[in-house]
């Protein structure tokens, strides 16, 4: 049961990052890959060099995180 259960979290996940790449193709056929989808931004190269599919910005992942972590402005 634990090794099924495994297998349909490792699947759930990989069609999840087929949809993320699936998106970012979109976002570049319509000309808005790369912009940060909270403050409209570019995002840096080296950042969708690292992560092809972000969609933020370093900055507003920063203050995501930090809002996740409890730390909201």
């Amino acid at each position: 049961t634990a090794e099924i259960e495994n297998r349909w979290a490792l699947e759930k996940r990989v069609l999840e990052q087929i949809a993320e790449y699936e998106n970012a193709l979109k976002k570049f056929d319509t000309g808005e890959y790369g912009l940060c989808e909270k403050c409209g931004k570019k995002i840096a190269p080296e950042r969708l060099e690292a992560v092809p599919h972000a969609k933020l910005c370093i900055t507003c992942k920063a203050a995501k995180a930090k809002e996740a972590r409890g730390f909201a402005r």
